[in-house]
């Protein structure tokens, strides 16, 4: 399972970023329906933001991790299998809160070098 990925595609005017977690798509299409979500998302970006900066700094910093949200995509049917009871589930860390932090303020980073 690829869990913990997100792209941010950040638009010209502001706002908010397109956020796409390629845990969330299902593929149907011969070329795709075997190929990592992960690779087929960042291959979406690569077309859809050809000639736009793109960092990928975020990689290098120490991660801030709390404890991660539950799934919201396919694979959230997994997490309604887990027990209910606390102590019996693992507590998974994750670092989206920082990544999220971490996109919007290169966003703003970019939109005022311009």
């Amino acid at each position: 399972l690829e869990g913990g990925y997100r792209v941010h595609l950040h638009r010209r005017p502001g706002g908010a970023p397109l956020e796409l977690d390629p845990g969330d798509f299902e593929f149907t299409e011969p070329d795709d329906a075997h190929a990592p979500s992960l690779l087929v998302v960042s291959r979406w970006a690569d077309t859809l933001a050809a000639h736009a900066p793109v960092d990928d700094e975020f990689r290098r910093l120490p991660p801030a991790l709390a404890p991660a949200a539950p799934s919201a995509g396919a694979l959230g049917m997994v997490e309604t299998l887990r027990p209910t009871r606390a102590s019996d589930a693992p507590l998974v860390l994750d670092n989206l809160a920082q990544f999220r932090f971490y996109s919007a303020w290169r966003g703003v980073v970019e939109r005022q070098r311009r």
